[in-house]
């Protein structure tokens, strides 16, 4: 039920009751005005509050535009990194192992030559102490 229509219900009751007194009327009217009056404070109350919901909902516009923004900068970034970062941090792990494998295979024949090095060296200095002994 609308406030219009309680206070249409209230009056009429009032009326039945106070038919007699005549009085009394006066005093109902008096009440009437103060109903419309807190009414009209009321709609004004009602008419503020629609223009802060008009801002609030300005506000969420735009908020709303700026989470669309956001949202495809997102999508942006997601597909540089899926279709430029990506294949490229590929290609680089890509040389890093096959320099990696290179060198772990060298490795194993670095020491083989460090072995036979050594043992040139030996024999050299063998030889070495021979010809000065010859000499």
């Amino acid at each position: 039920m609308s406030n219009k229509e309680l206070l249409f219900a209230m009056s009429d009751l009032m009326d039945q009751k106070l038919k007699p007194i005549k009085d009394t009327l006066d005093e109902h009217s008096e009440i009437l005005k103060e109903h419309s009056e807190i009414l009209k404070e009321h709609s004004e109350i009602l008419k503020e509050h629609s223009e802060i919901l008009k801002e609030h909902s300005e506000i969420l516009k735009e908020h709303s535009e700026i989470l669309i923004l956001h949202s495809d900068s997102i999508q942006n970034i997601k597909l540089l990194l899926e279709n430029d970062f990506q294949p490229r941090l590929q290609n680089i792990e890509g040389c890093y192992l096959t320099t990696f494998n290179r060198y772990r295979d060298g490795a194993d024949r670095m020491e083989q030559l460090e072995t036979d090095v050594d043992s040139l060296k030996q024999v050299v200095e063998e030889h070495s102490r021979q010809l000065q002994k010859i000499v």
